[in-house]
């Protein structure tokens, strides 16, 4: 990975500086920034790999911001490996500090990047499912707890992206089989297409007209979950 390779030179050049061990005035600044380059480069080839698991459980997921904030920490590690090796002591320049602050900003702006799109992009596909869970244990429909856990074990995995395969894989599947799930509530008819419609956010209104669906909506006292509102 290049960004990874930049910050491992920056942490290798860091640990090989000639004469650092007479330079003691020195020793400080060369450790804790050798330090700080090494957890640089752990937590960007960790937020890399996330986000190659990401697009295993969506293919389009925009990533662009984590990446980019990626290249700007790969770019800076280059020049501040290259400021260092030129001369050792800019490692107490004011520059060389400031640019090791940014240098973890952008760490962290790749890390929330990715967090804040996979947290919507799961959040936008379970859209409307918890509602339909909702409604559907109040109508006591067959299948509607199985489709309970299963929206909840999702809607854990809203705050991080997965960090291995197996995750990645179980939580692909586990989107995938949602729609095998609702059909099994057996809403069937004007009822079931009103309230998956409903569930989807496509909902109209005008189906309330249907005294089937008005019937089905009463008899399982499901008017409290209605919300009108314009779209």
């Amino acid at each position: 990975m290049k960004n990874g390779t930049r910050l491992q030179r920056l942490h290798a050049g860091l640990e090989a500086i000639p004469q650092k061990r007479q330079r003691t005035n020195l020793l400080g600044s060369l450790s804790q920034y050798g330090k700080h380059a090494a957890a640089a480069e752990s937590v960007l080839r960790a937020n890399a790999d996330a986000e190659r698991l990401s697009r295993q459980v969506f293919p389009d997921l925009a990533t662009a911001p984590a990446a980019e904030s990626r290249r700007r920490a790969s770019r800076l590690a280059g020049r501040l490996a290259k400021r260092l090796r030129e001369r050792i002591d800019a490692v107490q320049d004011r520059a060389t500090d400031e640019d090791f602050a940014s240098l973890a900003e952008h760490v962290r702006s790749a890390d929330k990047a990715l967090r804040d799109r996979w947290s919507r992009q799961l959040e936008d596909r379970l859209k409307g499912y918890g509602a339909l869970v909702k409604a559907a244990e109040a109508a006591k429909l067959s299948g509607s707890r199985v489709l309970a856990t299963q929206l909840t074990m999702l809607q854990g995995h809203a705050g991080a992206p997965p960090r291995t395969p197996e995750l990645a894989e179980q939580i692909r599947k586990a989107l995938d089989g949602l729609t095998g799930m609702v059909a099994q509530l057996g809403l069937e008819g004007a009822p079931g297409r009103f309230l998956m419609d409903a569930a989807a956010g496509r909902g109209d209104a005008r189906a309330l007209r249907d005294p089937e669906v008005q019937a089905f909506v009463e008899r399982h006292d499901l008017w409290r979950l209605l919300v009108v509102t314009f779209r």
